[in-house]
């Protein structure tokens, strides 16, 4: 286990969701139920593992770790690069389109993967910031 935060709890009496402005939401809810906003496309979700903690991850539901990406997959879907970025950072560092294609030079993807990008990693920084939002505006 990674040591990622974890709910001594059943996480079934908090409700996060976003409006349409992009405003936070926090309340009371009887049954779980969290959103994320519609532009991450994303869901929060809890899992109860052996150790009989509740964890929690943003984004997919997937328990292994991917295979090493191309630059492309990784600029696109782990650094969420728009197109012009990507471009942007081709010139900058001399690269040429075909560079996109080949896989990253990671030997320790999984644990890149698993510190950075990992569903329970990206619940961690989503609530840290969320919270840290919250108790600011309290």
């Amino acid at each position: 286990m990674s040591g990622r935060p974890f709910i001594s709890g059943n996480p079934n009496h908090v409700m996060v969701d976003f409006d349409q402005q992009g405003e936070l939401k926090v309340q009371p809810q009887g049954s779980p139920l969290w959103k994320t906003p519609p532009k991450v496309k994303q869901i929060l979700w809890c899992e109860h593992y052996s150790d009989e903690r509740w964890y929690l991850h943003l984004g997919k539901i997937i328990s292994e770790v991917p295979p090493v990406p191309t630059l492309r997959v990784f600029l696109e879907e782990y650094r969420k690069m728009p197109p012009a970025e990507i471009g942007q950072l081709l010139h900058m560092k001399n690269l040429t389109l075909e560079s996109l294609d080949e896989v990253i030079d990671d030997p320790l993807w999984h644990m890149t993967w698993e510190i950075r990008y990992s569903p329970m990693s990206l619940a961690y920084d989503f609530l840290y910031v969320l919270f840290s939002w919250v108790l600011f505006y309290l």
